[in-house]
């Protein structure tokens, strides 16, 4: 901690496609609307809607009981591999890991269960039930996003802010953080730039972080 009490650094991580090796929602999404889901995602993909719409739209689409079964479907996703070394790591240093993703809560609260301990807090979607469907609840005032992740950021107010990322969902949160590691379109789009550090697995972050440390 800084003298004024302010966290000196902190780590704030993507989920879906980031500690997931795939893209979870988007999958969970198609598997239980088959019917609805691949109109809703190809609108989102030519940037007809906004993600935010996108979600609200898919999200009231799914029954209650989509719940358990988004769960049970997460459980068989692999991990990025170095994820729980990673997060023992970070503890070891005393540098807070938040989890940031505009996924729904519920799954990645049931994914991260044995690490939730470690895990200094985790911002994700939360629904409520509206009916018979579920029902976002939004917390934030944002037109495109649904978890606006650098404004997150920035309510953490830690000295020093580091994302990981890998989509355009995390490039808000990468402009505006000090160091990033990026993967994939995010890496793309800010390929070149000092801050921006590539990365495969999360041995690749905690080798690079560390050599930043000493």
């Amino acid at each position: 901690m800084t003298d004024s009490g302010q966290q000196a650094m902190m780590v704030f991580c993507d989920f879906d496609g980031t500690i997931t090796v795939n893209e979870t929602l988007r999958g969970m999404f198609v598997s239980l609307l088959p019917q609805q889901a691949p109109t809703i995602l190809a609108q989102l993909d030519t940037g007809e809607i906004t993600l935010r719409q996108a979600l609200i739209a898919l999200t009231a689409l799914l029954p209650v009981d989509s719940r358990e079964r988004m769960c049970q479907l997460i459980r068989d996703e692999p991990l990025r591999p170095g994820f729980s070394e990673f997060v023992d790591f970070l503890q070891q240093q005393q540098i807070p890991l938040v989890i940031l993703s505009s996924g729904l809560d519920f799954y990645i609260l049931a994914k991260l269960e044995p690490w939730l301990d470690k895990i200094h807090t985790v911002h994700a979607l939360q629904t409520e039930i509206n009916g018979t469907h579920l029902r976002l609840r939004l917390d934030y005032d944002d037109e495109r996003e649904a978890m606006p992740k650098a404004t997150v950021m920035r309510e953490h107010q830690a000295a020093f802010n580091i994302a990981i990322g890998d989509s355009m969902s995390d490039f808000h949160i990468a402009q505006q953080a000090d160091l990033v590691f990026a993967r994939d379109k995010l890496l793309s789009h800010m390929q070149g730039q000092s801050k921006v550090c590539p990365w495969n697995d999360f041995f690749d972050i905690q080798q690079q972080l560390r050599s930043k440390l000493d």
